[in-house]
């Protein structure tokens, strides 16, 4: 599966992947693993203590803004409690990308964003910058309700194995309310169903999967169902 934020270099970026997509070994992608670990035996105390030193000094400035932070002992790991803030964690997440800062993980609470040797320190304030800029934005500001993800158990229509067998088309996700999904489907990360084979759609999971974000078991806004007879 190839994710990427244009689809118009979609096209290239097959190519490029059917290029360099090959079973047997690639001698300038392993010089550049050797390189890789050559620099991090050499810089990577440094690079370490740096990025450590420098996201304890964004946690501090950011904690007197009102900001929460979930305690994860790896420095090159920041995530935001946004919904402990009472701020909407999907949001958040399209205002940091219209500033062109894009997330590792929005489990529909918190955000987690990963950094690593590459990462420069201007990298970190950019993020701190922008984070500042959320926590001022109005339109993002105490918009968090536990609606955000329901605990729902939807209705169980047919068997999983039955389901999973039928005959199947697909469906607008818009219009799939009360049909019945014919494979799982869900948001990842964390890769969790929020709607099982066999189960019925309801209104809640359109909604869901009506948001922004990366999906399985949805292609192009449509979700596969049990063809109806």
């Amino acid at each position: 599966i190839i994710g990427c934020n244009d689809t118009s270099l979609m096209e290239s970026l097959d190519a490029a992947v059917g290029i360099f997509s090959t079973t047997s070994p690639s001698y300038p992608i392993l010089a550049s693993i050797e390189y890789g670990e050559k620099y991090a035996f050499l810089k990577g105390r440094e690079i370490i203590k740096n990025i450590s030193e420098r996201v304890e000094r964004l946690k501090f400035s950011l904690t007197k803004h009102g900001f929460v932070f979930a305690d994860v002992p790896d420095p090159f790991k920041i995530c935001v409690d946004f919904g402990g803030m009472g701020i909407s964690p999907y949001q958040a997440e399209k205002a940091l990308e219209k500033e062109n800062i894009f997330s590792e993980m929005n489990d529909g609470r918190y955000i987690l964003f990963m950094l690593s040797f590459a990462t420069r320190n201007k990298d970190i304030l950019a993020l701190e910058n922008a984070l500042k800029k959320i926590i001022s934005e109005k339109s993002v500001k105490n918009t968090y309700q536990p609606k955000d993800f329901p605990d729902i158990f939807p209705e169980r229509a047919m068997p999983y194995l039955s389901a999973v067998g039928a005959e199947k088309e697909y469906t607008p996700v818009y219009l799939a309310e009360g049909k019945i999904a014919a494979e799982n489907a869900g948001r990842f990360p964390p890769c969790t169903p929020r709607i099982v084979a066999g189960e019925r759609i309801g209104g809640d999971t359109v909604k869901f999967f009506s948001e922004n974000g990366d999906f399985f078991g949805i292609k192009d806004g449509n979700i596969l169902t049990v063809k109806e007879k």
